[in-house]
This record gives C-alpha cells, structure tokens and sequence, in this order.
C-alpha cells in the first residue's frame, strides 16, 4: 500500500490510478497494458514513444514482462516506472535494464500528497484545520473575502491566467493550456472555483480535476492584492463545497518532500489533510533512443 500516515485514508487510492484521470482523457496517453497492480500507459511523439508504468502492490510479477514487451516494439522508446507502494529496489533491473532513480526533473508525478477525507463530519474537518488555519479563514471573512462557484468561465479563466503568469515568472514555470483548461471545464471533468473581495471583484481561483469520487487540485492562483488568509480560506469553503457535492476525497496536489521548511508542504498540511507518500519513479532510456533525442533537439535549436 502507499504510506499512509491516517487510518481515515485506508481506503483510498491515488487519484493517478483512476480510470477517469487526466493522463488518458487529455495529456495524450493511452492505455495499453491494465492488469491487477499494473496499469501501462503510452505517448506517442514522431517516431518516440514513452511507456509510464504505474506500479502498486501485486503488479511486480508482470513488471518485467512489460518493460519487454515495452522495448520488442522496436521504436525509439524512454520508460518511466511510478512505484507507488515503494516495491523496488535502490538499484532496479527489468528485462536486463538498469533503471536510475528518476531525478526532480524527470519525474511526471508527484512525490507525496495531502489528502481531505471528506466522509468525516464538517466540525471534525474544521477541527483538524487547526486553530493558525481557522483563525486565517476568520480573518479573511472579516476584510471581505467571499466564495463562489464558477459564473462565466470565460472571464475567470482570464483572471486565473492573470494571477498565475506572475507565478510562472517568478518560479519558472509553464502555464497551462487554455484551450485544455477550457475543454475540461466544458467537460464537466474540471470545476472552476473563486474567492471574490467585497466589491465583487474576483481575487483568487482554484482549478480542480474530478475523476469519481476524488477531488484533484489542479491548480491555484490569487492577486497580489489578496487579503491575509485568502488561500485558508479559499481550501477550507473548496472542503466545504465538495463535501456537500457529494465527493470523498479532496486531494490538495503536490507537496514536494517532506520538509517543515518547504513552504508549500507547511501550508498544505495546514489544512488537515493526511500525508500521502506517493513512492519513487525509475527511468530508463536506452542508448539508441537517447542519441536521437539529443540529434533531435541539435536540429530544433536555433
């Protein structure tokens, strides 16, 4: 099983693992192996192919076959194995493949995650908020901060690009597609969520991915002007809002390692979700492919 540090969590499963998660309805992949423990995904760029093999417990007998099966297809290929409950060794060798510990840079999920469990009552939800976390939402509700579902997405996607450019400047990131933002929103398998100041004006918006009873968060971003407490209290009325929809699960999105000088590991915990360690990714990419990789971005690069 994945390291789950609550009992309210035996029962759940990564939101990775489920049938309806973003990989196999919008990021390009496709399933092409799914047997008990073991679930094989591929994408396909030119002539490259890439295998990600999510790995839970009962799937290691099956493992090296797929990575066999994965190579005799004789395209240029690169693997990637998500060994969520953390069954291989340090040093791992499938079908005569040394696989290396996949670095920060290579990884395609999350190392760990905070996880709601939203069955539990709304005043054991808020308990376990903690009293710095409740007080943030107070504080918050007192400079004007409102809640609101989404009204018109086109205009609050707008907003959402807003915020999170200056994000993406700052820490180097890349901003989502918009037109994939906008097609799972119109899909239904994406909910667009705000906080609004007193005036109306909108000042943060989170974008959760839904796949069955989990809810994802995507991504958030707030103004500059946002008021002290805005992200405690956009987290504590989206635990509201979902379990009121019916959902049992909120999980909050990566949490980098586990560190209590990681900013966003400390704010996530601050929110009473459950750690959940995700496991390591093992990556492997022979030399043929590797030589076509690096001709193919000598030819790309100006």
């Amino acid at each position: 099983m994945m390291v789950l540090l609550d009992k309210q969590l035996e029962a759940y499963q990564s939101v990775f693992l489920e049938d309806g998660w973003a990989h196999q309805h919008y990021f390009g992949w496709k399933v092409v192996l799914d047997l008990p423990g073991l679930r094989v995904l591929r994408k396909r760029r030119a002539v490259f192919s890439r295998y990600l093999m999510l790995l839970t417990k009962g799937g290691e007998p099956s493992l090296t076959k797929a990575v066999r099966r994965a190579l005799s297809w004789g395209q240029l290929s690169d693997i990637i194995v998500h060994d969520f409950d953390n069954l291989l060794p340090e040093e791992a060798e499938l079908s005569g493949c040394k696989f290396s510990r996949a670095g920060k840079a290579e990884r395609l999920l999350n190392t760990s995650t905070f996880v709601v469990n939203l069955t539990l009552t709304k005043d054991e939800l808020w308990h376990r908020f903690g009293d710095k976390s409740r007080n943030m939402v107070r504080k918050a509700e007192q400079l004007g901060a409102r809640f609101a579902p989404s009204e018109n997405v086109s205009e609050e996607l707008m907003e959402f690009y807003r915020f999170y450019t200056k994000i993406a400047v700052k820490y180097g990131l890349t901003p989502p597609k918009e037109k994939l933002l906008g097609r799972m929103l119109r899909d239904g398998a994406a909910k667009l969520l705000l906080s609004r100041d007193a005036r109306g004006g909108i000042i943060a918006v989170s974008i959760l991915y839904l796949a069955q009873d989990k809810a994802y968060n995507l991504y958030t971003a707030s103004a500059e002007t946002a008021p002290t407490g805005l992200g405690q209290f956009l987290y504590w009325k989206t635990i509201d809002y979902l379990k009121n929809g019916g959902f049992r699960w909120y999980d909050l999105g990566g949490a980098g390692e586990k560190n209590e000088k990681s900013g966003i590991y400390v704010f996530k915990k601050s929110i009473g979700g459950a750690y959940v360690d995700l496991g390591e990714e093992y990556y492997y990419c022979g030399e043929p492919t590797r030589i076509a990789k690096t001709f193919a971005h000598w030819l790309l690069t100006p």
